[in-house]
């Protein structure tokens, strides 16, 4: 279990007025979505390769033939805010 699983099974088990959870409900959201997710990735046979959110799969960039067509990939998606990971490593 990561730091900020860790964090959100604590900050889950908390309890108070309707107020408080809803900043608590908020707070564990955002926690969600600093851990990195792989965006999704869509092959095509012209050589292009597009890359989307792996939550919410919105288009985050493209390359063709290996070669990136962006100059830098975003750290985070521009629709729903959620941590990109692009380490090639699994």
């Amino acid at each position: 279990m990561s730091n900020v699983e860790n964090i959100i099974a604590q900050l889950q088990e908390l309890h108070g007025s309707e107020e408080t959870m809803n900043v608590l409900s908020e707070a564990i959201s955002l926690l969600r979505k600093s851990e990195p997710v792989k965006p999704i990735e869509e092959y095509y046979a012209d050589g292009w390769l597009e890359y989307y959110c792996g939550k919410c799969r919105h288009f985050l960039t493209y390359s063709r033939d290996n070669k990136r067509v962006e100059t830098e990939y975003a750290a985070y998606c521009a629709k729903c805010g959620q941590a990109v990971d692009w380490n090639e490593e699994e």
